[in-house]
């Protein structure tokens, strides 16, 4: 009825990038049929436009109170609550969204990189490998395989999966610079390699650019790996700018303290927490 008519002008608002303006048809849509699950969670939608993801979050649960186990709103709230930094309470809601979508690999990896943040690592590798067979094409899974590994000091495993990765999509910038990244941090010597590095973070960069502050980060980590300080402080002074510009002052803090090491003609070797390897058996394929 004259509901769903709104829901549907809203709709073609949305579409046309007018947010505002169709969170107005959703508000009138629920003064005509109070507890419309669809309009509340278009309405949601229309605040992740404008940017305003607790209010999504109010909306998204507004749906899911008059429409349960609807698992679109379910995957939505466990991202919400994820980026949020309310993790633990995703987790519920990862499980049921993937109730319904048990072959979504996305929702496969953003529930793994949950549960390694809660410290379950071999629950997120179980669902890490999940979505590397839902989708055998994609570099995301391999890359969460390599930081899961990474992060439990497995550097040999690590490197792997991100060679792995960058097998799979060579014209990506994420894991030619993760692959980079690594080559030029690891405390490993044996798998640290400045050449190779400088060329995959030069690579990455181009990719992404030549402005993007993490990408111009691993590329001075490169330099710095190659012996090559003077271009190190030089990129590194880049990627901080670029860093402020965007207001990531958490990244701007991390390249500064990069930055100190190159001007004293020192890499950058990325620090290891030591982890008991009982821990996670991830050195299973």
């Amino acid at each position: 009825g004259m509901a769903a008519a709104h829901v549907g002008m809203g709709n073609v608002l949305r579409a046309e990038q007018r947010p505002d303006l169709a969170a107005g048809e959703y508000a009138e849509a629920l003064r005509l049929k109070p507890g419309y699950a669809e309009a509340y969670y278009n309405l949601a939608l229309t605040f992740l436009d404008r940017g305003l993801p607790q209010k999504a979050l109010a909306n998204f649960e507004q749906a899911l109170r008059h429409k349960a186990g609807w698992g679109l709103a379910h995957a939505r709230l466990a991202n919400l609550l994820h980026d949020a930094g309310r993790v633990a309470e995703a987790v519920p809601h990862f499980e049921a969204a993937l109730e319904q979508f048990p072959r979504d690999p996305d929702l496969h990896d953003d529930f793994g990189v949950a549960l390694q943040t809660l410290g379950r690592p071999d629950e997120a590798r179980a669902q890490y490998l999940v979505a590397a067979e839902l989708a055998p094409q994609s570099c995301r899974p391999m890359l969460a395989l390599g930081n899961l590994a990474l992060a439990y000091g497995k550097d040999e495993l690590a490197l792997q999966r991100y060679e792995e990765a960058l097998r799979l999509e060579p014209g990506q910038a994420e894991p030619t610079a993760r692959l980079a990244r690594f080559l030029a941090s690891t405390p490993d010597e044996k798998l640290r390699n400045g050449a190779r590095a400088l060329a995959l973070a030069q690579r990455a960069s181009d990719l992404t650019g030549g402005e993007n502050p993490h990408a111009l980060d691993t590329l001075a980590a490169a330099y710095a790996a190659a012996g090559r300080f003077p271009d190190a402080v030089t990129a590194a002074h880049h990627a901080e700018k670029r860093a402020r510009a965007i207001g990531d002052e958490v990244l701007a803090a991390g390249i500064e303290q990069r930055l100190a090491l190159y001007a004293l003609e020192k890499p950058f070797i990325a620090p290891r927490a030591k982890v008991r390897s009982e821990q996670a058996q991830l050195d299973g394929k």
